[in-house]
């Protein structure tokens, strides 16, 4: 519903973003940038404001997993001061998923060692440097929350709470909040 032919969707590490890329609507070539199978924390914010000065009549979704927003999260007051509005959208999982997962399933929780993180309020974090944030804990408000944002003239963060351990159970196949 949100993601127009125009809409220009930015994903940055974690798996929120894999997730992300087999549910949101794409209408052509060029419409999804990331840094594809190499790794890189923290390229979003860059990437996406890079992407908005570029192209200032379209908007920008940015889509990453907290520990990659906590690399360059304060990019995001850069596109406050230079005015390019960006919405960022934080799958808010509480941990380095990718490397805690497989972590789980070989050697079980003793012994998934240094993947969990603070639980950090993104939407403060924003909010703080001059642009406005959300906090979703339920699908319901996943919605309404993006519509306002990409209505909007400012840099938002929509901070979305995850289940970290739904996306392991049987017969899920992503995360759920």
């Amino acid at each position: 519903r949100v993601v127009t032919p125009e809409t220009i969707v930015v994903g940055d590490g974690g798996d929120v973003v894999g997730c992300a890329a087999k549910y949101v609507p794409l209408h052509r070539a060029g419409q999804w940038l990331d840094p594809g199978p190499f790794g890189c924390l923290g390229v979003g914010p860059p990437f996406a404001l890079a992407a908005k000065l570029l192209n200032p009549g379209r908007r920008v979704l940015l889509i990453a997993g907290d520990g990659a927003f906590g690399v360059n999260g304060m990019d995001m007051e850069t596109a406050g001061r230079f005015g390019a509005p960006i919405v960022c959208v934080i799958g808010n999982d509480g941990g380095w998923g990718q490397i805690r997962n497989p972590q789980l399933q070989f050697f079980g929780a003793e012994r998934a060692v240094a993947t969990s993180l603070p639980t950090a309020r993104y939407d403060l974090m924003v909010e703080a440097l001059g642009g406005r944030g959300a906090l979703v804990t339920k699908p319901a408000d996943l919605g309404p929350a993006l519509e306002r944002a990409l209505a909007s003239d400012d840099v938002w963060c929509i901070n979305v709470v995850l289940d970290p351990a739904a996306y392991r159970r049987t017969g899920q196949v992503s995360m759920a909040i």
